[in-house]
């Protein structure tokens, strides 16, 4: 007899503990004798269920009994039906080294609030019909394209009187270390200082900086392994949204960084120090690159050691950065320009 899916404890748990759970996905192994299948209604008892992202219009498939919140479940026939990445060029002038430094400075000093929403962007992007119907002309294909990449960019100017992709990402608590007694404080480490994750394009994955939680959904079920041993899992379902930043004039190389090591080392006294550790952020300005949209799938099945079961869909805005700098948001202070 299928069991009944059990209550949401979404109101009991704190995000604190969504996060714990999150990084103790990582630690769920693939043992056979430990594997746990959903046995609630609407099981496909341990089978792949094939989506559609109901925000970019992507498909993917999970191991599981359902797609992510939001997304549509689909047939194995209508799994081959793919959308394509946008293929429209928004293009701006070259801009000189210093002018770039001197945008991202700008911002900083000014106190500036105006930053581009991405998940806002994400929708915008998604929605655009990028490939040229069999009944359309050339003509009427390009116009149309044309009109799609004027609508972005007076979106984009709408928000921060810009055409550039402007926003703020925040450090993780742990993101720096202060020495005392140097009086040194030291910003980024491995793993990277920022929340990230991935997504690909072609097969080739690149690293996401984690700009929103878009949804969070806790709840509970019952789950059996082959052996009809059960267990009450924990499931966590999350869509994130971000950016890729991609590599411009050796910037920065999307394949690498933030998820390599890297720190840098600023002296200061101990006040100083504390205020700043609770108000560093990354700032990042740059132009959208093709193909705009890239999504990533991550998770983690439950087992009787760890019934937890984790699905995180990352969709991402892909930029070419024009600058990125580290800064203390209280203190409006650039800190340090990559």
């Amino acid at each position: 007899m299928a069991l009944r899916r059990g209550v949401s404890h979404i109101g009991l748990m704190s995000i604190v503990t969504a996060a714990i759970l999150l990084a103790g996905c990582q630690q769920a192994t693939r043992s056979g004798s430990q594997w746990l299948s959903y046995t609630g209604p609407d099981t496909n008892r341990g089978g792949v269920a094939y989506c559609r992202s109901g925000l970019t219009g992507l498909t993917y498939t999970m191991n599981g009994a359902a797609c992510s919140p939001g997304d549509v479940s689909l047939s194995a026939a209508e799994m081959s039906t793919k959308t394509e990445f946008p293929t429209m060029t928004l293009t701006q002038s070259a801009i000189p080294p210093k002018q770039r430094d001197a945008a991202c400075k700008d911002h900083v000093e000014s106190g500036s609030r105006r930053y581009t929403s991405v998940p806002e962007l994400l929708r915008l992007l998604a929605a655009q019909k990028s490939q040229k119907d069999e009944f359309e002309t050339t003509r009427a294909y390009q116009a149309r394209v044309d009109g799609q990449a004027s609508a972005i960019k007076a979106s984009l100017r709408s928000k921060t009187g810009t055409e550039s992709v402007i926003v703020s990402v925040p450090l993780k608590p742990d993101g720096a270390k202060y020495n005392a007694d140097r009086q040194v404080l030291t910003v980024g480490a491995d793993p990277s200082p920022v929340q990230t994750s991935r997504a690909s394009n072609g097969g080739v994955y690149h690293t996401v900086l984690i700009t929103d939680v878009i949804e969070r959904d806790l709840d509970t079920y019952i789950g059996e392994n082959a052996y009809g041993a059960k267990r009450k899992v924990t499931k966590l379902s999350q869509r994130n949204g971000g950016i890729v930043v991609g590599r411009a004039n050796s910037i920065l190389d999307a394949n690498t960084w933030p998820s390599k090591g890297w720190s840098r080392s600023f002296n200061m006294p101990a006040d100083e120090a504390r205020a700043t550790k609770a108000n560093l952020r990354l700032l990042v300005i740059g132009s959208l690159n093709a193909p705009f949209l890239l999504t990533g799938y991550d998770g983690a099945n439950p087992t009787i050691s760890n019934p937890i079961d984790i699905t995180t869909v990352t969709h991402a805005v892909n930029i070419v950065p024009e600058c990125i700098v580290l800064y203390d948001a209280r203190a409006r202070k650039v800190l340090h320009t990559f």
